[in-house]
C-alpha cells in the first residue's frame, strides 16, 4: 500500500513513545477548538490570513519571531484556551481547558498572538509549509512541550523525554495535521457529509465489536458448544441505533437493533436467549455489572443491518433457508460448513 504524505505508521514510532501520539491528537483539538471526535476543521478566518500578511512576508521572519516576547494582538483577541474554557459544554476539550493551570493557558494564548492570529487554524489551500502553516506548526510544537512537562496530558502517560526531540514531535504534528485532519478537512470539500457517515459507521462497527467480544466470552466462561461461537463473530453480530425519540428505558437510551437478514429464526431465538442468560447473570453475580446499552428489536418496520456482507465458516443453520439458497454455490461454499449448531 501506498504511503500518504506525512503518514506515520506504528512501526515508524518509538516503543516507549507511550501516549505521546495521542496526546499530540487532543493537544492539536484543544487548540483548533475541534471539541469532539468528530469535528472536522474549516479554513481559517480570513482576518487571520489578512493579519499574518501584514507582518510576515517570509518564512524566515516567521521563524525569527519564535522567540520574541513582543505580541502582535492583544491576548485578550484570541479564540485560544483561555476561551475555550468559557464555552458551556461538556466536551473533555472543554473541561480539560478548565483545569488547566493559568500559566499554561496564557502560555498558549501568548504563543497565538505572538504570530499575529486571533485563533489558531492551519490552512489547507496553502502549501503545508508555507510561511502561514510554519507558523501554526511552531505554535503548536511549542505549546505541547510545555503541556507535557508540566503534566497537563498525564493521562495518556506520555514518554516526557521525547518532548526534547523536535524531529519527532514535527513528524507526529505533520502526521496529525497534514495527514489525518487534511484528509478529513478534503473528504469532506470533495463529498459533503461523508466523513460523518464513514465516522457514524466506525462507531456503530466498534460498537458490533465489542458486543461480538462480549458474547464470546461468556461463551467460553462458560463452555458452551465450540460451534456456537461463530455466532459470537462481529460479522454475525446485528447493528443498532437510537430511538430517535430519545426514548428511555430506567433512565438509559434504547437502542433498536438492526436485521440481519441472513439469520434463521433459530439463530435469532438463539441470539435473544444469549442476551437474556448474559444480563441475567451479571445481575446475580456480586463480582460482575451489567454496563451494556439497552437494545431492543423493534415490534415492526426493523431496519436492516448497515453492514450486510456476510460472515464466514458458520454452521448452515445460522442461515435462513431461502436466503441461503439463493446465493450463488460459491459464496455458499464459504460462509457456510456443513455442521448444525443450533438445534
Amino acid at each position: 500500500e501506498k504511503r500518504k504524505d506525512f503518514q506515520l505508521k506504528k512501526s515508524d514510532l518509538p516503543a516507549d513513545l507511550g501516549g505521546l501520539k495521542d496526546a499530540m491528537i487532543f493537544h492539536i483539538r484543544l487548540l483548533w477548538h475541534l471539541l469532539d471526535a468528530k469535528a472536522i476543521p474549516g479554513d481559517p478566518p480570513q482576518t487571520n490570513l489578512e493579519l499574518f500578511l501584514d507582518q510576515f512576508k517570509s518564512k524566515a521572519a516567521v521563524f525569527a519571531r519564535r522567540g520574541s516576547s513582543h505580541l502582535l494582538v492583544s491576548v485578550k483577541k484570541i479564540t485560544g484556551a483561555s476561551r475555550l474554557a468559557t464555552y458551556k459544554s461538556r466536551s473533555k476539550i472543554v473541561l480539560h481547558a478548565r483545569k488547566m493551570e493559568e500559566n499554561l493557558v496564557l502560555y498558549i494564548d501568548s504563543n497565538i498572538a505572538r504570530f499575529g492570529l486571533v485563533k489558531w487554524a492551519p490552512d489547507f489551500r496553502q502549501s503545508p509549509y508555507s510561511a502561514y502553516n510554519s507558523a501554526c506548526r511552531i505554535i503548536a510544537i511549542d505549546t505541547f512541550r510545555q503541556a507535557v512537562v508540566s503534566h497537563a496530558y498525564a493521562s495518556y502517560k506520555p514518554n516526557i523525554a521525547y518532548a526534547e526531540d523536535m524531529d519527532l514531535l514535527i513528524r507526529l504534528y505533520d502526521h496529525v495535521v497534514h495527514h489525518f485532519f487534511y484528509g478529513r478537512y478534503t473528504r469532506e470539500v470533495h463529498n459533503p457529509g461523508s466523513v460523518q457517515v464513514a465516522d457514524e459507521q466506525n462507531t456503530v462497527y466498534k460498537s458490533r465489536s465489542r458486543l461480538a467480544e462480549s458474547r464470546l466470552n461468556f461463551m467460553v466462561e462458560n463452555r458452551w458448544n465450540p460451534l456456537l461461537h461463530a455466532l459470537a463473530s462481529t460479522a454475525a453480530t446485528s447493528d443498532d441505533e437510537r430511538d430517535p425519540g430519545d426514548k428511555k428505558l430506567d433512565n438509559r437510551p434504547v437502542f433498536y437493533t438492526r436485521r440481519r437478514p441472513e439469520r434463521s429464526a433459530a439463530a435469532n431465538s438463539f441470539i435473544r436467549d444469549l442476551e437474556f442468560k448474559r444480563e441475567k447473570n451479571a445481575r446475580l453475580d456480586r463480582s460482575k455489572r451489567w454496563k451494556e446499552r439497552v437494545r431492543i428489536v423493534p415490534s415492526h418496520d426493523q431496519e436492516d443491518t448497515l453492514f450486510p456482507a456476510l460472515p464466514e465458516g458458520m454452521p448452515i443453520d445460522y442461515f435462513d433457508p431461502d436466503f441461503y439458497n439463493s446465493l450463488e454455490p460459491n459464496l455458499r461454499s464459504r460462509i457456510a460448513i456443513p455442521e448444525v449448531a443450533l438445534l
